[in-house]
């Protein structure tokens, strides 16, 4: 609301001043999740093209999204990455949830290990992140309890200038990868217990109309 009203400042402001800058801030939003999908959509077809050694897509012509991928495959170049899976599928049925993680991949320039990549264009990094990898982490586990995955890399693009590009390793000093995200899962399970548990009985006292309709084999989307 503060960025519509700030060049107004000294002027009068008229009613429909005060309702534009009170939906300023989710236009704001909205433009910034269209620009994080766009960063997802084109890394998942430039991920799958290495993958499938198949043609790699053009560069996006918006130079927010273009900065954000830019830096990204420059970072991949720079420590040899290998593409496993991108925009994968993970489900745990022992704690009823699905999601999709945005890459498995190896960097073979620090140690080679195969991890869950995760890219954000956020200009904050939020320590739920952590939790939702936890939560991919330990999905895969389950599917795959003969290849068990624990390192969880975050990435943060910047889509404008001044923001710089952070790789972020979820392991906590003084822990293992393993002990980090079970960790940090057990902060994901909590964020699944409200969910679950406290998000049903306040929907029962919403009028009927207003609830959302579900059943009783919902998979909570991480």
């Amino acid at each position: 609301m503060w960025d519509y009203l700030e060049p107004k400042v000294g002027s009068v402001l008229t009613h429909d001043d005060l309702c534009a800058g009170r939906t300023a801030h989710m236009k704001k939003k909205d433009e910034a999740a269209g620009i994080g999908r766009a960063v997802h959509d084109f890394l998942d077809a430039h991920l799958k093209s290495q993958i499938h050694f198949g043609e790699p897509p053009a560069l996006p012509t918006d130079p927010r999204v273009l900065m954000a991928v830019e830096v990204y495959i420059a970072e991949e170049r720079r420590h040899n990455v290998r593409y496993l899976e991108s925009e994968l599928i993970v489900a745990s049925m022992a704690n009823r949830y699905i999601g999709m993680l945005d890459n498995l991949n190896n960097v073979a320039s620090i140690d080679d290990v195969l991890a869950i990549n995760d890219y954000k264009t956020s200009n904050v990094l939020s320590k739920v992140y952590r939790a939702q990898t936890a939560g991919y982490a330990m999905a895969w586990n389950e599917m795959h309890p003969e290849r068990p995955i624990w390192r969880r890399v975050i990435h943060k693009l910047p889509k404008e200038a001044g923001v710089e590009y952070l790789r972020y390793d979820c392991k906590y000093n003084g822990m293992t990868d393993e002990e980090s995200t079970r960790f940090d899962f057990q902060a994901f399970l909590c964020g699944l217990w409200l969910l679950n548990s406290w998000d049903p009985v306040v929907e029962a006292h919403m009028p009927e109309d207003k609830r959302k309709k579900k059943d009783h084999l919902k998979l909570w989307k991480v």
